[in-house]
């Protein structure tokens, strides 16, 4: 599976997810126009992972400040996280 790797700007985050290297990162700021939008592609690779994840997951997640929008779309990434940890693996999240 290909690495998601979104360059940081000064309203969304560095967004790391790389199964190969079991490194999954949110950091920064999170204050996208739409978060909708701007998590898309992320929500979609966390669906496509799932299908076929490691044996563990561990998600850190270091935002210094997140709006409403993103508040959501981070929401739906964890419950994909607890899909993946419904199918017997292990999940983590450092927050």
């Amino acid at each position: 599976m290909e690495t998601l790797f979104i360059e940081p700007t000064e309203k969304t985050p560095l967004v790391i997810l790389d199964a190969k290297n079991s490194k999954f990162e949110l950091i920064g700021v999170s204050v996208p126009e739409s978060g909708a939008d701007f998590y898309k592609p992320v929500l979609n690779w966390l669906t496509a992972y799932s299908e076929k994840p490691l044996k563990e997951t561990v998600l850190v997640v270091n935002l210094d400040y997140f709006n409403i929008s993103s508040s959501k779309m981070i929401l739906f990434m964890f419950y994909k996280l607890m899909e993946i940890r419904d199918k017997g693996k292990n999940v983590k999240v450092h927050w």
